[in-house]
């Protein structure tokens, strides 16, 4: 999940059936949804001590310490940012829970108002896309339908020239330990300049 962004994310590993689980864990969200379930004191504490656990493990090294607190630097945060949100997140109240819940969890499983991907096996390919009514993209073909995204700022996207059909250099996977460096798009504004001599 990233605040910064925006953007709410569920996911499932692992799962042998994912259109059982998926139907699984939205008949849940829908019970508490509608009241058929209620959060219990226990559920609710339980529930913010990990969320501040979450906020505290990202700082749980000297060098994420560091990297945090360039973040918040960079990002215009306060430098207490984490401890008045673990306040926030304390003070969370069984009603402001649920209501968040309505207003955030219940259309992540909508297919009006969300996105969703599923990574299993050929075999179950078809009956996976048939269930949650989706479009097949295979592996070899990830690249033409989801094209590169342009992370440059810039003003207007009207001078550019669109990207090529296909990347002038071919990606390579990255090594273990090393940072994925990898250009986004063959826009002009990602065009990095050669290192110098």
């Amino acid at each position: 999940n990233n605040s910064e962004a925006q953007r709410l994310s569920f996911s499932l590993s692992r799962s042998t059936d994912p259109i059982k689980a998926h139907a699984a864990a939205k008949a849940i969200v829908q019970e508490y949804a509608t009241g058929a379930a209620t959060i219990s004191d226990t559920d609710l504490e339980s529930t913010k001590s990990a969320v501040v656990f979450g906020i505290v493990e990202d700082a749980d090294t000297k060098s994420a310490a560091t990297a945090l607190a360039w973040k918040k630097l960079f990002g215009g945060k306060a430098g207490d940012y984490e401890r008045a949100l673990m306040g926030k997140v304390l003070a969370v109240t069984r009603d402001q829970a649920l209501e968040a819940l309505r207003t955030h969890l219940v259309p992540l499983f909508d297919a009006e108002s969300s996105t969703l991907a599923v990574v299993t096996p050929l075999n179950k390919v078809d009956v996976t896309a048939e269930s949650f009514n989706a479009k097949i993209v295979r592996e070899d073909a990830l690249a033409l339908a989801f094209p590169p995204v342009c992370t440059a700022p810039g003003d207007a996207e009207a001078d550019i020239p669109p990207p090529p059909p296909q990347a002038k250099y071919p990606r390579k996977a990255p090594s273990f330990g090393r940072a994925y460096a990898a250009k986004l798009c063959e826009c002009p504004r990602c065009e990095k300049p050669p290192a110098p001599v």
